[in-house]
């Protein structure tokens, strides 16, 4: 069963570290998955550097997503494992998600293309797994902001996060028409200090953020 757009665009969303609080349930049901997605992160610090690297891995639940306790995750193309003991819980009135969006691996080597296979933990250590697959340009892993930036553009939905001076999130979201120049997004926006964009790539699972933009930077 796949998500609909109101699910991809809120678990984008969520990459940005905005956490839902919901009601814990203690409801004693097994954990049911519905879905799981992986993204592969270009994060670049700036136009002339390599990114930095990150997967970001989510489980759509019908179960109570609340009792999770961890979440696992394995490359079955080089039997890497990776465990996160705290995931991220966001939900909504259609869809609730669990994941964590920091998984790295050590200095020099590259995430794998292929499948990874994903297992869910509740607090009763009740597990269930699915897998989802991975696939990405490996030779941008290489490449500078400016070499890529027309070709991401071409091919993605750009999304802008906005933040004030302690990096919380005041919007998220499409680009406004009024929005054509920096300046008017800072005047739109009470508090607004700086701004990410980042594109969501149509072709394979990742997202690249562009470096920040800030409210009081000399050109």
């Amino acid at each position: 069963m796949k998500s609909g757009p109101t699910c991809k665009k809120i678990l984008v969303y969520f990459l940005f570290c905005l956490l839902f609080s919901f009601l814990f349930s203690c409801a004693d049901t097994d954990p049911e998955i519905v879905n799981v997605q992986g993204y592969l992160i270009f994060d670049y610090q700036s136009q002339d550097e390599k990114p930095l690297v990150k997967l970001a891995a989510f489980v759509e639940t019908s179960s109570d997503v609340h009792r999770v306790e961890s979440i696992n995750l394995k490359c079955l193309e080089n039997n890497y494992s990776w465990q996160c003991s705290d995931p991220l819980i966001f939900a909504n009135e259609n869809c609730q998600w669990a994941g964590y969006t920091d998984f790295y691996l050590p200095v020099d080597e590259n995430f794998k293309n292929g499948s990874y296979l994903l297992e869910y933990a509740d607090a009763q250590e009740k597990t269930v797994s699915s897998s989802f697959s991975l696939s990405y340009p490996e030779e941008n892993l290489k490449k500078q902001l400016k070499e890529i930036t027309d070709d991401i553009k071409s091919s993605s939905i750009e999304e802008i996060c906005v933040y004030d001076s302690a990096g919380t999130v005041l919007f998220y979201g499409l680009r406004r028409p009024s929005w054509k120049e920096d300046a008017n997004i800072f005047s739109s926006i009470k508090n607004s200090s700086y701004f990410r964009i980042s594109y969501v790539s149509n072709n394979d699972a990742t997202i690249y953020i562009l470096p920040a933009v800030y409210k009081n930077a000399k050109k």
